[in-house]
């Protein structure tokens, strides 16, 4: 009898607490855990296998792809380690969904007498193709360039050579001073005995760069103008960039 008692007590427990949440409430949490078991996962799996570039490529997917279901100090964290361990000269910065034209990136890193700079780090970090940095900039109407969602590391080969892969960036939805920003990409480059470079690489075809303010912009500062050729269903173009000995 006591039995029959605390069972139906339990029911009347679990019907009347239950209705007092949302219906997905079961899920919400679920549905967290399983991201943050995920990442961590995968953050383990790159440390144990440091040399498999798989292993970064699904981390830095995984981060471009649940960026806002991560706090902004787990998202520092990836990207540190997306830095750490970007050993590759070769990247891919976004999986095949990610909204935008396909765009490839090669070349060459070059001292000033065109010989090559191995191991020179290249860390890479755009807009998407609504010219946002993070999906917050589009409510706050800022540019989240430290704290990008489409970001990535590579190191250059023996030949001093790279390849990104990603999308053509927008351009910024905010004006500076009545003219539109340059659609453009980051690369921030360090190699052990040159200087270090910040630059952004824009687009010929881009409406802003017919501009002459921007077109001295690129030219004082030294920015590569690419031109894209388009093959198949992907814009391409090679880039070498010079770095000067220290």
């Amino acid at each position: 009898m006591i039995e029959i008692i605390f069972i139906y007590i339990f029911f009347l427990f679990n019907v009347f607490t239950k209705n007092d949440l949302p219906d997905n409430f079961n899920t919400l949490p679920k549905l967290k855990f399983q991201k943050e078991d995920s990442l961590t996962a995968l953050i383990k799996n790159l440390k144990s296998n440091p040399g498999v570039y798989e292993q970064y490529e699904k981390l830095n997917l995984f981060y471009s792809k649940n960026y806002s279901n991560l706090s902004i100090k787990r998202r520092e964290e990836v990207r540190d380690l997306l830095n750490k361990f970007g050993t590759w000269h070769s990247i891919q910065l976004c999986d095949k969904n990610e909204p935008g034209s396909p765009l490839k990136l090669t070349g060459r890193i070059i001292d000033e007498n065109n010989n090559p700079v191995a191991l020179a780090k290249i860390t890479i970090y755009q807009a998407d193709v609504n010219g946002s940095y993070a999906p917050q900039d589009a409510t706050t109407h800022g540019m989240s360039e430290n704290d990008p969602r489409l970001y990535g590391s590579i190191l250059t080969g023996k030949d001093g050579n790279y390849s990104l892969g990603t999308i053509h960036p927008g351009s910024y939805p905010m004006l500076y001073e009545g003219r539109h920003i340059p659609q453009h990409i980051h690369f921030n480059i360090v190699a052990k005995g040159y200087q270090n470079q910040n630059l952004q690489i824009a687009f010929d075809d881009d409406p802003a760069m017919k501009d002459k303010h921007w077109q001295d912009w690129a030219k004082d500062l030294k920015y590569p103008v690419v031109k894209l050729e388009f093959k198949g269903s992907i814009h391409s173009s090679v880039l070498n960039i010079k770095l000067k000995r220290v």
